[in-house]
């Protein structure tokens, strides 16, 4: 909605697939995409002496159809929710649809995001060119690996230059218990507002990149230009259980810390809430007794697994081919979610790739109810027209939920999708490989809504 877009991980590059890829395999690759940085399938046919060992002992294993020796390259925290048998079905998918890989090259030199290494290569298949991407963490262990399309790696995400008057400093602060976020502000001027950035699902870094994109760096370097500060954080930092994770561990506990953080420093700080994509499911839990309003951009009002239905099917649609084999992939989706109605399930059961506790956890949300306890609280709507992730369905349900809400405002930006970028036509994953800053325009709404 993700991390990944509400597609799980759509925020971050979790919905980069090939157009080819069937719904089933897109799906899992999204659900596992809640706890890694990315996910895609590796080959054989030898490696770049660019690459770690971690990844070499890891591509060979998957190559020799080893798959318990692949399982066991995997980061701890990716072992415990992907099972050898579910990298060998991945494969053996990919291979299906993509046909035989013929050779791969090496792409772009390793960079690092938020700790992790990046590797990226082209892999030729005989029927599709894609980029393939591999995630090392610091101890060289598999935390991810996943497909884009082919990369032009000339281009890159440029820093914006918004409007404003003051110098930006940008620090990274820790708690005492050991959570890590940003705090953007202006330089020698005391700021009264502060915007916390809620991410998308999935495991989102700070900027909440998605491609060649930042949304909430351009939000960030936006607001502290004008004198609003604004805090951003990656989630799961001190997340204790992946297996059982739930709604509340993956959202309010970092939100409660960083309120009582700013509200212990300054009891009269005027705070505020943007959620983006899920994320605006979890700032509607809060009410004017917390903050001071609450922005939504591109954010779901229907449940979780009935949007993650529609974008899988409008993905594999997009070629203009719903074949037998993608509806019969889609049917089993709708089987699995149907077991979360099944109360024999134990809770680290895995349907799709993503424990049920999640799966409970999000149906027990009532935005209604939830919407009743925040009736008086600001609300701000922001909204692309080309948003399939999200699509302008759900504002449209949002604005009849607030219809006797006092202060609400709706925006629709017709020629832009889920992170806020510009194009025409059907959305597709591999926009989001465009470098692009939010608008001028979307800055200055938030900024007017706050101040």
């Amino acid at each position: 909605m993700d991390n990944n877009g509400l597609c799980f991980g759509v925020q971050n590059q979790s919905s980069i697939f090939p157009l080819g890829v069937s719904g089933a395999t897109k799906f899992l690759i999204n659900m596992i995409h809640r706890y890694i940085k990315g996910f895609a399938i590796l080959f054989f046919l030898g490696l770049s002496t660019e690459l770690h060992a971690q990844s070499d002992a890891f591509v060979s294993a998957m190559a020799s159809g080893k798959y318990e020796r692949a399982h066991k390259e995997l980061d701890e925290s990716i072992s415990a929710v992907v099972s050898s048998a579910q990298l060998k079905a991945i494969m053996s998918k990919q291979q299906e649809l993509l046909g035989q890989l013929e050779s791969y090259a090496f792409n772009c030199k390793e960079r690092n995001v938020e700790g992790l290494t990046i590797v990226n290569y082209t892999m030729r298949y005989k029927d599709k060119h894609l980029d393939m991407q591999v995630s090392l963490t610091a101890e060289e262990k598999v935390l991810g690996f996943y497909f884009v399309k082919v990369k032009n790696c000339g281009e890159k995400y440029l820093l914006p230059n918004y409007q404003g008057i003051f110098e930006v400093v940008d620090s990274v602060i820790q708690t005492s218990d050991g959570f890590e976020f940003q705090l953007c502000y202006p330089k020698s001027e005391e700021f009264s507002n502060l915007v916390i950035l809620v991410p998308g699902s999935g495991p989102n870094d700070a900027e909440s990149t998605i491609g060649q994109t930042k949304i909430f760096r351009d939000i960030s370097l936006g607001l502290a230009k004008k004198g609003i500060a604004s805090v951003r954080y990656r989630k799961f930092q001190l997340l204790k259980n992946p297996k059982e994770i739930t709604f509340k561990d993956e959202y309010l506990g970092d939100i409660n810390r960083l309120i009582l953080h700013f509200r212990t420093i300054n009891k009269d700080i005027n705070i505020f809430l943007l959620g983006h994509s899920l994320g605006g499911t979890a700032i509607t839990h809060y009410n004017s007794a917390d903050v001071s309003g609450l922005i939504y951009m591109a954010a779901n009002y229907s449940p979780v697994d009935s949007l993650v239905m529609q974008q899988s099917k409008y993905l594999m649609e997009l070629d203009g081919d719903f074949d037998l084999s993608e509806q019969a992939q889609f049917n089993d989706m709708q089987t699995q979610f149907a077991l979360l109605d099944s109360v024999d399930l134990a809770d680290d059961f895995s349907i799709l790739g993503a424990p049920v506790s999640y799966w409970k956890s999000l149906k027990q949300i009532n935005i209604d109810s939830l919407l009743l306890r925040n009736k008086d609280t600001p609300k701000l709507f922001l909204q692309g027209g080309r948003d399939y992730q999200v699509p302008l369905s759900e504002l449209k349900r949002w604005m009849i939920a607030c219809q006797d809400h006092p202060e609400v405002k709706f925006l629709t930006f017709e020629s832009l999708n889920h992170v806020f970028s510009s194009g025409y036509g059907a959305s597709k994953p591999e926009e989001y490989q465009i470098p692009s800053n939010l608008g001028q325009s979307i800055i200055d709404e938030i900024i007017g809504f706050v101040q």
